[in-house]
């Protein structure tokens, strides 16, 4: 063999051993990923997308912050309601799986256009906000990412009767925790006063803990939020919790705040029948809005084994579940001469008229009193998991490179 033929082998290995690297680095890549258009996907629970307990009413999403109603108990107008704002949107789920932007009917029927029915049939119009534009750093190896989006939404229930906003999420995941937090706030009022009627100001607040968050995956991920025999001891007068079937609780900054805008029973097992719809939802992070992480099935557990669901009895008569928050019972409606508005969304089929007993935002009721914050422990975070690193490749290029240098010795015979 002579030296210009060694001289070549030797080249063509070192070649190969760069490619080798190369690919390697790109399966694996070692390092943070900065992303500037991040989505947040997430329908709380299904009980934001269920008939309420309140007669002619509906729990549902509104994209961005709607306008302040002037006081407690008026539900929601047609025109005061958007399906987008900003970054956000609220998109609704169709009959083959995938999502598009809401309407304003379609927050009172299922996927396939049928009504809701009543609020413990498990129909739900399968609603879930989305917020685009989300800049922050990932990194796999580490296990830790900040990821910061900018808009809002708002929670209304009872066709906005009661009713938060949320605004600017932040993703923050350590090797000790992974978790969603927002700005959450609203307007309280007082049930004996309907003259009182105040803005609460916006506490950031734990909204999801996520035992699982894998950083690694190649378009981001899906983890559903902590819930399941997660304790809750409410404050004041609010209901108890119940620990038998699917109970559980939301995070307990969250509810703390939530005691003061009268909208914490929605998120902890109170006994109603409606208690295993509170279990939240997938929430997904995509890296890219442009190519989004694939959605996880959202089947909701029944029970929680090896705890037994107990045979819940619905309230009798017309009215709401006495163990919901409880919607306003004695209208006062302002004297006006300007025409009724468009009435809320009703569970009727879409395109069919609304219940014709359906409350305007003109009429005023009674709102649930705001309550003393308690403060509980959060629940303990299970550590976050890193990624496996790969064995480096450097032993495969010494040995490569030690056995061309060999084929390269004996080039000269002697004599």
């Amino acid at each position: 063999m002579t030296r210009s033929r060694a001289a070549a082998l030797v080249a063509t290995v070192l070649v190969a051993l760069t490619s080798m690297t190369s690919a390697a680095a790109e399966e694996v890549p070692d390092g943070v990923l900065t992303v500037t258009d991040a989505q947040l996907r997430w329908g709380l629970n299904n009980e934001s997308n269920n008939t309420a307990h309140a007669p002619g009413t509906t729990n549902f999403f509104s994209a961005g912050k709607v306008p302040d109603p002037g006081g407690g108990g008026r539900t929601l107008r047609q025109q005061d309601w958007s399906a987008t704002a900003g970054a956000v949107r609220i998109e609704k789920q169709r009959p083959d799986g995938s999502y598009a932007t809401a309407t304003w009917a379609g927050l009172t029927t299922t996927p396939d256009g049928a009504p809701l029915g009543s609020a413990g049939e498990a129909r739900f119009s399968q609603h879930q906000v989305v917020i685009d534009g989300g800049t922050g750093e990932v990194d796999p190896v580490a296990g830790t990412a900040t990821i910061s989006w900018s808009g809002s939404f708002t929670v209304l229930y009872y066709s906005g009767m009661t009713m938060f906003y949320v605004a600017d999420p932040v993703l923050e995941v350590t090797p000790s925790g992974r978790r969603l937090t927002a700005v959450v706030s609203e307007f309280a009022g007082d049930r004996t006063d309907t003259g009182t009627w105040e803005e609460v100001a916006g506490q950031r607040v734990t909204l999801a803990e996520l035992p699982e968050a894998d950083l690694a995956g190649e378009k981001g991920f899906s983890a559903t939020p902590a819930y399941l025999r997660v304790r809750h001891t409410p404050s004041g007068d609010e209901v108890a919790q119940t620990r038998t079937g699917a109970w559980g609780a939301f995070p307990a900054s969250f509810l703390r705040h939530a005691e003061r805008l009268g909208v914490a029973p929605f998120f902890y097992s109170t006994g109603s029948s409606t208690d295993r719809f509170k279990v939240p939802l997938p929430v997904t992070v995509s890296w890219d809005a442009a190519d989004p992480q694939p959605l996880p099935g959202e089947e909701q557990p029944e029970e929680t084994p090896p705890v037994e669901e107990p045979e819940l009895v619905p309230p009798p008569g017309p009215g709401p579940d006495p163990t919901s928050p409880s919607p306003p019972t004695t209208p006062t409606a302002p004297a006006t001469d300007e025409p009724t508005p468009a009435a809320p969304p009703t569970s009727t089929a879409t395109g069919s008229s609304p219940s014709p007993n359906a409350r305007t935002r003109e009429e005023a009721v009674p709102v649930a009193a705001p309550y003393t914050a308690v403060r509980q422990a959060a629940p303990e975070l299970a550590p976050a998991s890193a990624p496996e690193r790969r064995a480096p490749l450097w032993p495969w290029s010494v040995g490569l490179l030690l056995t061309a240098a060999a084929l390269a010795l004996p080039l000269r015979r002697p004599g």
